[in-house]
């Protein structure tokens, strides 16, 4: 477990994709695996309850190679949920469970191989609304 204000930053900038993706009231499904960061995992369950989110999380096996299926238990469990979090060690953004998921209004976030360092550090703490002014000043 990482110290508190690491943990306290960590939470911090988990925050902003939940917030963008759920309402509070709604379900999110935190997927990962054997070598999914457990800070990271701890800190989007924090955070989804921080802002009134139910979290639920799915710990799989590694798969071989980049977006292969999950397993038909993780499938199921993406149905049921308002919001799917990968954490995984491999992306499964291009698999025809987020495509079912998305198809159905379930939105996602594909966070694959993150780490407490790559979320807290460079452009995972930028601010989402200066990142778009600046993309609509570079777009005109």
């Amino acid at each position: 477990m990482m110290e508190s204000t690491g943990m306290t930053e960590l939470i911090r900038c988990v925050r902003t994709p939940l917030e963008l993706n759920v309402q509070p009231g709604g379900k999110v499904l935190i997927v990962g695996d054997t070598a999914t960061d457990r800070n990271v995992l701890q800190a989007l369950v924090a955070a989804s309850r921080q802002i009134g989110v139910e979290p639920s999380v799915l710990i799989g096996e590694i798969r071989p190679a980049p977006n292969m299926e999950p397993s038909k238990a993780t499938s199921a469990a993406m149905k049921k949920v308002d919001l799917v979090v990968n954490v995984t060690s491999h992306s499964i953004a291009h698999t025809e469970a987020v495509r079912g998921v998305l198809a159905v209004g379930i939105k996602y976030v594909g966070m694959a191989t993150a780490t407490a360092s790559s979320l807290t550090k460079g452009g995972a703490n930028a601010d989402p609304d200066e990142m778009l002014k600046v993309t609509e000043r570079v777009a005109a």
